[in-house]
């Protein structure tokens, strides 16, 4: 799927496990809106999760991050 047409997907927010920037060297949980594809979704709620997940950032980035960074994904409606 090409992450630059966000047609196919849908908003979610992601909670994961991040670098605090304000503290050097510790890890915080963050949030973030994101765009997620239903590829992405079956992905995580298979029986073998893939390593590495891709979101897509609403300005049109790709966030990919180790799946057991994930804590949380939260459809919005």
């Amino acid at each position: 799927m090409d992450i630059r047409d966000t047609s196919q997907l849908k908003p979610y927010t992601l909670q994961f496990w991040g670098y605090d920037p304000e503290h050097i060297g510790q890890t915080q949980l963050l949030s973030r809106d994101v765009l997620v594809s239903e590829d992405t979704v079956a992905a995580m709620t298979s029986k073998k999760v893939p390593k590495y997940l891709r979101f897509v950032v609403k300005d049109g980035q790709a966030l990919v991050i180790r799946e057991d960074c994930v804590m949380s994904l939260w459809e919005q409606i």
